[in-house]
């Protein structure tokens, strides 16, 4: 690996922050910082407990800022209406690989050193010509999540969790990050709506599900084999938590995710904000993902994908009835390259469809009257 310019290693510094610093990008309809609050303080010494008592244990999780109880009802209503195309597509995967181990193993390649990651991320800002200094970078050993875009003083800044990016799913991420969360809020910032206010002057949608659908709709598009495993396996965690304790969910993701490890991380992502994890209830904000790819798959063929890029953080409902009113001829917008080409953008997004075992009759389960559903944060 080539040396990295001493201008660029001041950028990738690992930045002073974590979880309870960060503003996520777009949280336009949330209070910043509900994701940290979230996070159980004592994920550690729970998770210990739960190996050590072999998996036989209900975690109690605490919290340095628990969430009120009316706010966390609000994600406390999981849905089941998708739980057939998660399942389908998580049997796929199987089908073909055997196993979530051997899939990873062979579809994501080597795990990636701290100094790898960075030269990664380097690669694609220079390919996506990005300004050397536009976005920095923190490295983090307690984010829950793999990656994520923030804010931070007036600073866009991409964090990624150390040591769990593969060498296969990087640029992905990346896409998913920068290409889609990062770009639509810049390209935000030159909207007559940029700011509550004008959003609700003209009357838009939530950002989600349209948000995070088309995001992990750009982490796959490029692969091999662009199953979308994760949003399918946390949709079903999240539905299943909805009527499970803890160690019964654990139990019963077994037979997709053999790896104690990862069953844990997609347990406690599922049962996040609770404290007793023996009662059923679950954090379904996970769900948005699949949700909205489904819906963005559906609609591919008629979504104007340049002007959703464009218009900034909207909806895709929102396209068409925004364009006259919207900002689209500034030559500051941008939209990613792998979108440039939209017949074969819309080539890949239909590859996606067909190698996820998704079939016409799976399509017409997904519809539109569940896309008004609550506006999560992103991360």
């Amino acid at each position: 690996m080539g040396m990295i310019s001493s201008k660029k290693r001041r950028l990738i510094r690992v930045l002073p922050l974590n979880d309870s610093d960060i503003k996520k990008n777009g949280d336009l309809h949330w209070p910043p910082g509900i994701l940290s609050c979230v996070k159980p303080s004592n994920l550690v010494p729970e998770k210990d407990k739960f190996m050590k008592n072999s998996y036989n244990y209900d975690p109690i999780f605490r919290y340095l800022n628990p969430l009120p109880d009316d706010v966390l009802q609000r994600f406390n209503e999981p849905s089941h209406k998708y739980l057939p195309q998660a399942i389908k597509i998580m049997e796929t995967v199987l089908k073909k690989f055997g196993s979530y181990e051997q899939y990873e193993k062979q579809c994501g390649g080597i795990t990636l050193s701290r100094a790898q990651a960075i030269a990664a991320v380097f690669r694609y800002l220079k390919k996506e010509k990005f300004e050397d200094d536009e976005i920095a970078i923190n490295l983090s050993d307690d984010l829950l999540s793999n990656a994520c875009m923030s804010s931070f003083q007036g600073r866009s800044i991409l964090n990624i969790r150390a040591g769990t990016m593969k060498e296969k799913w990087m640029e992905g991420m990346l896409a998913h990050e920068i290409g889609t969360h990062y770009l639509r809020s810049y390209n935000n910032r030159y909207q007559p709506w940029n700011s509550i206010k004008g959003r609700q002057r003209y009357c838009l949608r939530p950002v989600n599900p349209t948000e995070e659908g088309i995001a992990c709709l750009h982490s796959v598009i490029n692969l091999e084999y662009p199953l979308l495993w994760r949003p399918a396996v946390l949709y079903y965690t999240a539905s299943k938590a909805g009527v499970m304790s803890f160690k019964q969910l654990f139990k019963d993701l077994e037979k997709y995710v053999a790896d104690p490890a990862a069953r844990w991380r997609y347990c406690m992502r599922a049962k996040r904000g609770r404290t007793n994890t023996s009662v059923p209830g679950a954090f379904a904000k996970d769900q948005v993902y699949l949700k909205g790819a489904l819906h963005i798959l559906k609609h591919s063929k008629t979504i104007d994908f340049h002007a959703l890029y464009k218009l900034g953080k909207v909806a895709y409902q929102d396209v068409e009835t925004l364009v006259p009113y919207g900002n689209m001829d500034d030559d500051r917008l941008r939209i990613p390259s792998f979108i440039t080409d939209l017949g074969a953008y819309r080539a890949k997004l239909a590859r996606i469809l067909k190698l996820n075992g998704l079939t016409r009759r799976d399509m017409n389960e997904v519809r539109g009257d569940d896309i008004n559903g609550s506006d999560y944060p992103q991360g």
